[in-house]
């Protein structure tokens, strides 16, 4: 076989893709004075997969032993060699990742079937858990045997972020972090001696961080995507009580009470959303979460020795798919 032969054939199985805007930029690759063209297209922002099946032709690595760069030292040219080997390599490895299974073809990155990733942002309102639901020796239902105020009160808005990727069509991973306050004006159930009402604020808030994974029955694709998911969550915590208070000889002094800390545990979604075009997407969530903290009880002032952190969110929620 001659030199020319032998290079010939590592660019013969070379397919040029059929882009309109495509350029081409000449390559020599040069050995005992013969002279090979090979022509490469650039893609723009189209993915390469029909290069797969050269760049993984074992003729093509054995060509690399032909390049020469003129007026380099010996040493410089096997550097070279081996950088381009390793470029080689990596787009190599790249198009096989892209290319489809049966056939290269050329796909539109970041059309909705190619996009993988999602960031978004939520907002929505967060109920926490009713008193008949709430943990033993919570703070907040035992401060109702002498305060005034309606839990309820300590529902408020939320609002957060998170990404998203997806594993399959149907299997997608999630990390997010939302932010929750809410408060209450309370009352002693009775007044001080000059029957002035006794008054305190009570401020909850928490920042739950959050790992999950959601099913999507109908795939990532559909016009209407459900999806169900669970997960774990780490909720960063305060509760404080501030304002006037009476301590066991029934007198009033001011005061002010904090307990904080992070607390674990599991969160159960569930949700739709439509695409309202190739990057965006617009839908509703649910979200359960259930942890507990710990106040400190009476030692740090409080009725209770434990907070319950659990509730319950309604979410609404746009992604961008990227």
């Amino acid at each position: 076989m001659t030199p020319s032969q032998d290079t010939s054939d590592a660019t013969s199985n070379i397919q040029t893709p059929n882009h309109q805007n495509a350029k081409s930029c000449p390559i020599r690759w040069r050995r005992l004075g013969f002279c090979v063209r090979l022509e490469v297209w650039r893609f723009g922002s189209w993915k390469f997969c029909e290069l797969a099946p050269f760049l993984l032709n074992k003729k093509c690595i054995e060509a690399l032993d032909l390049l020469q760069w003129p007026g380099e030292s010996i040493m410089t040219k096997s550097v070279l060699r081996w950088g381009v080997r390793a470029v080689v390599g990596v787009l190599a490895a790249a198009a096989v990742s892209t290319a489809a299974p049966v056939e290269a073809q050329i796909v539109r990155v970041g059309s909705t079937s190619e996009s993988r990733q999602a960031f978004g942002f939520t907002l929505g309102y967060f109920k926490v858990k009713g008193d008949d639901g709430r943990v033993d020796d919570d703070v907040i239902f035992n401060n109702q045997g002498s305060l005034l105020f309606d839990t309820d009160d300590f529902n408020a808005a939320t609002f957060g972020a998170e990404y998203l990727f997806a594993l399959t069509d149907y299997i997608e991973l999630g990390a997010g972090i939302s932010y929750y306050q809410g408060s209450t004006p309370s009352i002693y159930r009775f007044t001080d001696d000059d029957g002035i009402e006794i008054e305190q604020e009570l401020k909850f808030r928490q920042i739950p961080m959050s790992a999950t994974a959601r099913f999507l029955p109908l795939g990532r694709q559909g016009s209407i995507q459900p999806y169900i998911g669970a997960g774990i969550t780490a909720i960063n915590w305060r509760y404080t009580e501030t304002g006037d208070f009476v301590d066991f000889e029934d007198l009033v002094f001011p005061g002010r009470f904090v307990a904080k800390g992070t607390s674990v545990g599991p969160v159960i979604l569930g949700g739709v959303r439509i695409p309202v075009s190739d990057m965006w997407t617009v839908g509703g969530e649910f979200r359960w979460h259930r942890a507990e903290g710990d106040t400190g009880g009476l030692d740090e002032g409080f009725l209770g020795d434990k907070i319950d952190l659990g509730g319950t969110t309604w979410n609404f929620a746009v992604h961008f798919r990227f």
